[in-house]
């Protein structure tokens, strides 16, 4: 894993140093993921119908087909709430004490019951991890040509409300950090949503720092995706957050 490259969130005299733009080594890959992206809740995970590993799964079979391995992956940080709050309201963080809440937005009403502490621990650790790593990829795509982040693509949540088993707005983060820290070469950017349903992230623009105008054809091209292999390769990838800031050249 390479070194820190701090980035200050706020120019207050208390302000929060930002962990999540880490450098990384000539020898790592910009794909993005970490052990910590999986959920494990007891067997509780499994009342969801998505794959509460399916992250793990991918990579190994990256690793299998000897694309990435552990030393050549990107390990991401975890995502703090200081990060957070620049696409989220402390109100929306707070709620997410609330086991109830979290039940709701996981899908998974059995949740209401565990206590916080092991909610945060099993699920919403590890979707801060997938946060991070999304964040994470639009700097490494600019730095390399592209990015991959195996987690992440929360796009049921918006500012001050998740859903859909996304607790965090990760890629309003993304383009959020983008804006803050490279906007001397990223003005604006596109999103575009290949997956089977509507997505609730453009469609609630109120609740956001930046509306569906200013998401406009330019220098960073994010997609958030579900990409299903053929059965002669026998994988299945769930890539996310590609980022592309060479096409905007084209666009």
């Amino acid at each position: 894993m390479g070194g820190l490259c701090k980035k200050r969130v706020s120019d207050s005299q208390e302000s929060h140093v930002s962990q999540i733009y880490i450098s990384t080594e000539p020898h790592q890959l910009p794909i993005i993921y970490r052990e910590e992206y999986n959920v494990h809740f007891g067997g509780i995970e499994k009342l969801h119908p998505f794959d509460a590993a399916k992250w793990g799964h991918i990579f190994q079979y990256l690793k299998d087909a000897d694309i990435v391995n552990e030393n050549t992956v990107t390990k991401p940080n975890e995502v703090q709430q200081e990060d957070l709050l620049l696409a989220h309201t402390a109100r929306y963080l707070k709620s997410l004490k609330w086991s109830w809440n979290v039940a709701l937005i996981a899908e998974i009403p059995p949740l209401m019951f565990v206590p916080n502490f092991l909610v945060q621990a099993s699920y919403l650790r590890p979707m801060r991890f997938q946060t991070g790593g999304s964040i994470l990829a639009g700097k490494l795509a600019l730095e390399r040509g592209w990015a991959i982040n195996l987690g992440g693509g929360f796009h049921h949540c918006s500012r001050d409300k998740g859903g859909g088993f996304c607790p965090y707005a990760d890629i309003t983060l993304l383009v959020q950090f983008l804006f803050q820290y490279e906007h001397q070469r990223v003005k604006s950017a596109m999103i575009v949503d290949l997956d089977a349903h509507q997505a609730v992230i453009l469609m609630n623009s109120n609740d956001s720092h930046w509306s569906l105008q200013s998401i406009a054809w330019l220098s960073c091209l994010t997609v958030s995706c579900k990409v299903l292999a053929t059965h002669f390769a026998r994988m299945c990838f769930f890539l996310t957050h590609f980022s592309f800031p060479f096409l905007g050249k084209w666009l």
